[in-house]
C-alpha cells in the first residue's frame, strides 16, 4: 500500500514539488494544476502549467528533469515531460501500486415530521 510517508508516496511528492519549483522559476505560468489518482495500474499524478513551456529538443534534462525521472523509475514507475513554446508544461508519471478498496459511507439525513412531533429531538 501506498500510504503517507511510503518510497511511492515520497517520490509523487517530491516530483510535484519538483514540477511546482520549475513553475515558479522558469514558466511564467498564471495557473498549475495538479492531478493525483490511480488509474487501475499506477498511482499517477500530473502537473501542467499554462506558462511559456519550452522546446525539449534544446533543453537538456537539468538534474530537476533528471532526479524527476529516477525517483519513480526507482519504484517501477515513470515520468513524462510534454512541453512547447507558448503551450505550457506537463509533468506526469506514476508508480505501480494495486488499487485499493473503496469504501461507500451512506450518509443520514434527520428531519423533523411535518405530520407530528418528532419525539428523536425531543420535540
Amino acid at each position: 500500500m501506498a500510504g503517507v510517508g511510503s518510497p511511492v508516496s515520497t517520490s509523487r511528492w517530491l516530483c510535484c514539488l519538483e514540477a511546482l519549483q520549475n513553475i515558479a522559476k522558469y514558466a511564467e505560468a498564471t495557473t498549475a494544476r495538479i492531478l493525483l489518482r490511480h488509474d487501475g495500474i499506477n498511482l499517477a499524478f500530473s502537473v501542467t502549467d499554462d506558462g511559456k513551456g519550452f522546446d525539449r529538443a534544446t533543453v537538456s534534462l537539468g538534474s530537476g528533469l533528471t532526479n524527476r525521472a529516477d525517483r519513480p523509475a526507482g519504484a517501477g514507475g515513470f515520468v513524462d515531460v510534454v512541453s512547447a513554446p507558448g503551450q505550457g508544461t506537463t509533468v506526469s508519471g506514476g508508480v505501480p501500486v494495486p488499487a485499493w478498496p473503496v469504501h461507500v459511507v451512506a450518509a443520514t439525513h434527520a428531519s423533523s415530521s411535518s405530520i407530528g412531533p418528532n419525539s428523536d429531538l425531543g420535540m
